[in-house]
């Protein structure tokens, strides 16, 4: 039997058992459409919020520091400036650069001041930034926040973006609301103070102030009701902790960088952790407020490989049971037809050959329905957010000068496991119904018949 008739056998089980193909191809087409639908729409809100993460700038900025108190410090400092070297090495072995400086000085409770260098101030606003007039501390606010009314000390300079996770998350009834309410779980400062003589002094004083009224506190109360807690509270961050800001070109590898002082796995040029007028400091690396690039990636990528992988793999079960029982059913039925193929001179080979090619023909009509249901599914979900106000509320959350376009499509390897899989079915199937085209099953079902 040539290669020709084979595949001409092939196609007329096609034409021949319409009723069994088509409940084969529309079962794995509208399973594996609705895992494509979710993932096009997935990667297309992932990279709507990834590219709308790096503003106008097209930048990715991450922020670095000793800031975070406790763990075992690996090297002793003078002062927490002298890490900045360190810091910098860090952040060049990623192929980044810093870019600029943040102090926050840490009052006692949870208040904070922040002094941001020019530089920083520039990525952190929305529009530029004026210069701050001789005699004033320039300070970036939120929108109408009041917190900070402008005075003989202070001045308005530049107006900051303020997101909130709650803002990411519309009203009315939208698919997005799935995937971005668990992204961001973090506040936003209220204000900068842009760094001068006048904002260091005014830090520093602020910070006296505090320690001083907690330190009146504790002396205030009785020696038996004074915890240790307390008294490292009275040592902790006299000074400002320092970091740099640093920008990446590729927000992969800014992504490697945040891995890698997570996991631990890369602190040849940096430590750890330092310690620093008795206390140790552990590293701390986020993302910079109001860009949150590496948060989005992290995220959106536990959604597709944690989320995800276990539907597509609970879902994949259930095609294949179905297109199983279909499949043995259509063999049974052709045990005639299969010893007419033996009778003919086809081998065992080729007779599997010609019902693999049938269950390929049946996977690829459906590879290509389940991307059009995938395709319509996704422009449904890209409406409902449309009409909920989400490209609206991406421009506000990330401060952009125009709502992004709405239609969330995008591939990724969701994708193509599913693909991969819909082309799996063919061979897997045929492997297990392999024994009902032996000849001792075939003279069985015969001498059932007869």
């Amino acid at each position: 039997m040539r290669f020709g008739d084979t595949y001409r056998l092939a196609t007329t089980n096609l034409r021949k058992n319409k009723r069994r193909s088509i409940t084969v191809i529309m079962t794995m087409a509208v399973i594996f459409g609705l895992i494509i639908g979710v993932s096009f729409f997935t990667r297309g809100t992932w990279n709507l919020l990834l590219k709308s993460s790096f503003g106008q700038s097209g930048q990715t900025y991450l922020s670095l520091g000793y800031t975070v108190r406790g763990g075992k410090g690996e090297e002793n400092v003078n002062s927490l400036i002298d890490t900045i070297p360190s810091l910098d090495a860090f952040v060049k072995q990623y192929g980044g650069r810093v870019v600029g400086i943040m102090e926050t000085y840490d009052q006692i409770g949870n208040d904070q001041i922040r002094v941001i260098d020019r530089g920083v101030a520039e990525i952190l606003a929305i529009g530029s930034v004026q210069e701050v007039p001789d005699g004033k501390i320039g300070v970036l606010t939120v929108q109408n926040w009041g917190g900070m009314e402008e005075s003989s000390q202070f001045v308005k300079v530049g107006e900051l973006c303020k997101p909130d996770r709650n803002d990411m998350i519309v009203q009315d009834l939208a698919p997005s609301n799935m995937f971005v309410g668990s992204i961001w779980s973090f506040g936003t400062p209220e204000y900068y103070l842009v760094d001068s003589v006048m904002a260091k002094e005014y830090a520093e004083n602020e910070l006296k102030k505090s320690f001083e009224k907690y330190e009146d506190y504790i002396e205030s109360l009785p020696e038996s009701d004074i915890t240790e807690q307390d008294q490292e509270d009275l040592f902790y961050k006299k000074s400002p902790s320092i970091e740099v800001v640093a920008e990446f070109d590729d927000y992969q590898q800014a992504l490697k960088l945040v891995d890698s002082a997570e996991n631990a796995t890369d602190f040849k040029t940096v430590p750890k952790a330092v310690n620093y007028n008795g206390v140790s400091y552990g590293l701390s690396v986020e993302d910079l407020f109001g860009h949150y690039t590496t948060g989005i990636v992290r995220k959106m990528n536990y959604s597709t490989d944690i989320v995800l992988a276990p539907i597509i793999l609970i879902l994949t079960a259930v095609a294949l049971i179905v297109v199983l029982s279909t499949f043995a059913h259509l063999v049974e039925s052709d045990i005639a037809t299969i010893l007419l193929y033996r009778v003919r001179g086809a081998s065992l080979g080729q007779v599997y050959f010609i019902y693999l090619v049938y269950l390929l023909e049946l996977c690829l009509l459906a590879v290509g329905l389940s991307i059009m249901i995938g395709l319509i599914l996704t422009l449904g979900m890209s409406t409902m957010n449309a009409l909920a106000g989400f490209s609206e509320a991406v421009q506000g959350f990330f401060g952009l000068a125009k709502a992004p376009f709405g239609l969330l499509v995008g591939i990724d390897t969701v994708f193509w496991r599913s693909i991969g899989l819909m082309l799996l079915t063919a061979p897997i199937i045929l492997l297990m119904t392999s024994w009902r085209f032996s000849s001792k099953h075939i003279a069985k079902k015969l001498k059932e018949e007869m």
